[in-house]
């Protein structure tokens, strides 16, 4: 057993990665990198992985926006990995908190229904010839179209506050194995 020091709770040793991903522990955890608003998540693997947070202002209701302003550090933050590891893969999370008035069930009042719900990417696989600028630009297309999605699907969730966005980063090694071709010859 593992007891966490950030969440003050016992974890089987089997279930770290688990516990490291969930949100108590991602908020729970975190270490200012020296950037105001980016933080470098506590992350097992002695560093070989690591997630940052980039804290979002509390008076930007608008992910385009927020996305957009975070592309400094984002890129700031990728460029500094691929120095160190030349190859990465990546993957983003924006966690945004949403808000949706429900009727109780005899109808007398209306209650406030808060939740925080994440957007997600796919691991995406970087090297230094990179083109970071465009690979972003794509990143936020895809959060933002589930933002969108999601706000559209007459569920009655409105955004509240985006909190912010997770960037997690993996070091990458490319399979070495060579393939061999045989060819068939012909002895006759």
């Amino acid at each position: 057993m593992y007891e966490c020091p950030f969440c003050s709770v016992a974890v089987a040793n089997n279930q770290l990665i688990a516990h490291s991903r969930t949100t108590r522990h991602k908020l729970l955890c975190k270490q200012d990198s020296g950037d105001y608003f980016t933080y470098i998540i506590d992350s097992a693997f002695q560093c070989r992985i690591v997630s940052y947070r980039i804290n979002g202002l509390s008076t930007l209701l608008d992910p385009k926006l927020y996305l957009a302003g975070a592309s400094g550090n984002v890129q700031q933050l990728l460029t500094l990995e691929l120095k160190t590891y030349k190859h990465i893969k990546t993957n983003f999370e924006l966690f945004c908190t949403y808000v949706m008035f429900v009727m109780d069930v005899d109808k007398r009042k209306e209650e406030v229904v808060r939740d925080l719900k994440s957007f997600n990417t796919k691991n995406v696989t970087l090297d230094l010839s990179s083109n970071l600028c465009s690979f972003y630009e794509e990143i936020c297309s895809q959060m933002l179209r589930k933002c969108e999605e999601f706000q559209e699907k007459d569920s009655g969730w409105a955004l509240e506050k985006i909190e912010f966005l997770e960037v997690n980063v993996n070091k990458h090694s490319y399979n070495r194995k060579l393939l061999y071709t045989t060819s068939c010859l012909d002895t006759t």
